[in-house]
């Protein structure tokens, strides 16, 4: 698996449009820029197959109930983040369908 990372959500988007293969994106919900959810919700638009993560704190969970509902948002690891956390998320992701309509 390749892995690549930023911390300018702008440049995260512009990473998901000339690489087709990448098919995850880890995103945290609060960021300098923009915030997690804003990002998901592009790269959702963007590529709508691509499978989307929210790494979040347990108090922002406003944001993250809009995200759900939306489908922007596809599994969320709550904070503090531990590694089987982020493989668990990984392999259920991969192994259920795209949601339907996850093109909003």
């Amino acid at each position: 698996m390749d892995v690549a990372t930023t911390r300018s959500p702008q440049r995260a988007l512009t990473m998901i449009h000339n690489n087709p293969a990448a098919c995850v994106l880890v995103t945290a919900q609060k960021l300098s820029a923009s915030s997690g959810l804003a990002v998901l919700r592009a790269a959702q638009t963007l590529r709508p197959s691509m499978r989307r993560i929210l790494l979040s704190a347990p108090g922002q969970l406003g944001d993250v109930i809009e995200g759900l509902h939306s489908g922007a948002i596809e599994h969320i690891i709550y904070k503090p983040i531990r590694s089987h956390d982020l493989i668990a998320a990984l392999g259920t992701l991969a192994s259920a369908p795209v949601r339907a309509g996850a093109s909003h």
